[in-house]
């Protein structure tokens, strides 16, 4: 027995036309991405410590991931594996991510500017950082403060209010 699909049967007897139907699916699609919350966010300044990352650059990501799922994998990835793969998350999440990349080098003083993601709807921002020492050297910068501090220390981040 053979079984054949055929898209109008699908809607038939349903009372609607499929193309409502389709609309109805396309507009809950767009619905769920209006619905993350906008980056809190506006300005960001960076301060980086005189023998940060032994002192030598650090690339630093900041990235606005836009599924919930994936932010978790990222909140649980250290720098050292996204700086290395990196590039394969950006082509298995064309759509979810988007990459701000920048380097800076020890005792730089970046003043406050705005933020690139500020207001924009995402499920998070994770900061990493590519320190040469081990760890996770990643902070979370989505829901605040407004004027936020990135501060790249001898051998790790944090994120504070800027005065």
């Amino acid at each position: 027995m053979t079984t054949t699909f055929s898209p109008g049967a699908a809607c038939a007897g349903a009372g609607k036309p499929c193309a409502w139907r389709l609309a109805g699916l396309v507009l809950l699609a767009l619905a769920g991405c209006s619905s993350l919350p906008k980056v809190q966010v506006d300005t960001l300044a960076i301060a980086v410590s005189m023998q940060a990352n032994q002192d030598t650059p650090i690339a630093v990501d900041a990235v606005l991931v836009r599924n919930p799922q994936l932010l978790d994998a990222l909140l649980g990835l250290p720098s050292a594996k996204w700086f290395a793969q990196r590039d394969q998350w950006r082509r298995d999440h064309p759509e979810d991510i988007t990459v701000v990349s920048f380097e800076v080098v020890p005792g730089q003083q970046i003043a406050a500017a705005p933020f690139p993601f500020g207001g924009k709807r995402g499920a998070g921002v994770v900061v990493f950082a590519d320190y040469q020492t081990p760890g996770a050297h990643r902070v979370r910068l989505d829901t605040g403060p407004a004027h936020a501090l990135l501060l790249l220390g001898d051998q790790d981040l944090s994120v504070q209010a800027a005065r």
